[in-house]
């Protein structure tokens, strides 16, 4: 195993391999940036250029286009409110309004410093953990996906803290949500009304901006005719990088 896996470093270290991945992650945080472009829409467009690729430089560069893409799905949640990608849903409800305190390096430094500590972290639990993880994988049963997707609608409802409804409530609209489009055992259409847009389910890219982008712009009109035009405080955002207290916090 030992050799194995010295003999990956030895090509992950090889320039070619460094550059790849060093353009993969700049690539991937640029596509991340872009609301509606998500790491594996910024992976789709690289694919035909790695076609003439090495193909463990090609894989490499691949894995940190999605890794870049992840992250910079934060760099717009925490500037205007608006998650990049899936991942970075979360991120709104700390990060911007760090940002409209005027701590947004604190924000971004700390998203990154996360990604980083969390890909490295997860990278070597992987490498040791692969093998028993997909045995336990093949042993999941009906018993066991059921268990576990109960499991993940608990954490759903568990999210509302203090008021449980909310989170009954924000969980079951998302499961209705899911339910829209083709079933995937009969193929039949379920709640489409006749639209074939509806047909492959509601498009992921147009709910976030419908959740997130859209009722950002309104919650800021509002805010902009209740304060005669004053939406923000002029605050000068503080961009330095966070003092040690701020990251063991």
């Amino acid at each position: 195993m030992w050799n194995i896996l010295m003999l990956g470093l030895q090509q992950v270290a090889s320039w070619q391999s460094l550059a790849a991945i060093a353009f993969g992650v700049l690539w991937g945080t640029v596509g991340g940036i872009i609301p509606g472009i998500n790491a594996t829409i910024a992976m789709a467009l690289l694919l035909p250029f790695t076609y003439t690729m090495n193909h463990t430089v090609a894989i490499m560069m691949l894995a940190g286009v999605y890794c870049g893409g992840e992250y910079g799905g934060s760099i717009p949640a925490i500037l205007i409110g608006t998650p990049g990608t899936n991942a970075a849903a979360c991120t709104v409800i700390d990060g911007y309004p760090l940002h409209k305190q005027g701590k947004t390096g604190l924000a971004l430094y700390l998203s990154l410093i996360s990604s980083c500590l969390g890909g490295i972290f997860s990278t070597v639990f992987l490498m040791f953990l692969a093998i028993p993880l997909s045995q336990v994988a093949l042993a999941f049963g009906p018993a066991e996906y059921f268990a576990l997707a109960f499991l993940g609608l608990s954490m759903v409802c568990s999210l509302g803290e203090k008021n449980v409804f909310k989170g009954i409530l924000a969980g079951s609209v998302g499961i209705l949500l899911s339910t829209i489009g083709f079933d995937t055992f009969t193929g039949a259409k379920r709640y489409t009304f006749g639209l074939l847009d509806l047909s492959s389910g509601i498009s992921m890219v147009a709910l976030m901006m419908g959740l997130y982008a859209i009722t950002e712009m309104f919650d800021q009109a509002c805010l902009y005719r209740k304060e005669k035009g004053v939406i923000f405080e002029h605050i000068t955002p503080d961009l330095s990088f966070p003092k040690w207290p701020e990251l063991k916090k």
